[in-house]
């Protein structure tokens, strides 16, 4: 009686059952990309846009005072000029929360509801 091993060689469908799926992980990398990308955008948008509201927060006051007159609201100036600050400091910082990455979560839900807003 001989002692020797056979070696079976995997079939080609078992073989690749074998391997790790590299599209899997290619599409997660291409997702991550893209989620980034996105990111950047979206908070470069709203940084730019919130600093041109706190650079001219006299013309972004009358433009709320010309929606309110529209809806026939009268609102005193001076929670015209603080909501103004508020909504543009909350662009302004959200949107660098959001291109930096940091308080992810928080960041998207406080845009969304900027977004809502508005």
């Amino acid at each position: 009686m001989s002692d020797s091993k056979t070696q079976t060689t995997p079939t080609g469908s078992q073989a690749a059952k074998n391997q790790p799926d590299n599209n899997h992980r290619t599409e997660r990398i291409r997702q991550r990309m893209v989620v980034w990308a996105l990111r950047l955008i979206v908070g470069a948008v709203f940084v730019v846009s919130g600093l041109a509201k706190t650079i001219d927060i006299w013309g972004f006051i009358y433009k709320i005072e010309d929606y309110l007159t529209v809806w026939q609201f009268t609102v005193p100036r001076s929670l015209v000029l603080m909501g103004a600050m508020l909504l543009s400091g909350a662009e302004l910082v959200g949107g660098f929360m959001l291109l930096t990455g940091c308080y992810r979560r928080f960041s998207v839900r406080l845009l969304s509801l900027i977004m809502a807003g508005m």
